[in-house]
């Protein structure tokens, strides 16, 4: 197992148990699958994982933010997530 696929296991972990979250294949061939987060039928957030850490994309103002873990990434979720 990645490092990637061990990260990816870690937020399916944190992410699967929160409401409107659900995984997402790639757009692009081959590319890893992202956890997305839906208002009203429109992506509010999608959270990429790599190799190096993860990043939170917030498409209503074509931001990404880097994170280093999961623990970082719930912080992040805790001060920015609108609830579902």
């Amino acid at each position: 197992m990645s490092a990637s696929d061990d990260l990816l296991d870690q937020v399916a972990r944190a992410l699967g148990p929160r409401p409107g979250w659900r995984l997402e294949p790639s757009s692009s061939p081959g590319g890893p699958p992202a956890w997305c987060r839906y208002d009203s039928g429109k992506l509010a957030l999608s959270i990429d994982v790599g190799d190096s850490g993860l990043a939170v994309y917030e498409p209503e103002w074509d931001r990404v933010t880097p994170l280093a873990d999961v623990a970082a990434l719930l912080a992040w979720l805790t001060a920015h997530e609108r609830p579902a």
